[in-house]
């Protein structure tokens, strides 16, 4: 079973310059892979985190992933579509996806999160 774990932030404020970063593990191995993604809020950043992670699964035609974040904003993103003028496309393309591969997105806190040390090095990149 795979279990990933999103993050995303801004570089020195907010909005800013985005990073993100995914962390994936399953039993026999782990991956790391982050990036940039231009300027815009810390919500900005954690959907695209999410995103990020859903196209990974997508990619490997995986289905029933667990994806944790510390965003509830994220979470909670899945049932905000009709309410939102923000970040629409994304929100449209994560919820499609998420609908592919059937991945459960789960709230956990920040210091349990692996995905946020990976952020946190990609901004120094």
């Amino acid at each position: 079973m795979l279990r990933i774990w999103t993050d995303g932030a801004t570089i020195r404020s907010n909005p800013g310059l985005t990073t993100w970063g995914v962390y994936v593990e399953a039993d026999t191995w782990s991956l790391r892979f982050c990036g940039r993604s231009g300027f815009g809020s810390s919500n900005f950043a954690e959907l695209v985190a999410l995103n990020k992670a859903l196209q990974f699964l997508h990619r490997l035609n995986y289905s029933g992933a667990v994806i944790h974040s510390d965003s509830l904003y994220c979470v909670n993103s899945f049932g905000r579509l009709a309410r939102s003028r923000k970040h629409v496309r994304l929100l449209r393309e994560n919820l499609r996806l998420r609908q592919r591969t059937k991945a459960k997105v789960v709230h956990i806190s920040r210091r349990f999160n692996p995905a946020h040390t990976v952020a946190q090095w990609c901004k120094e990149c």
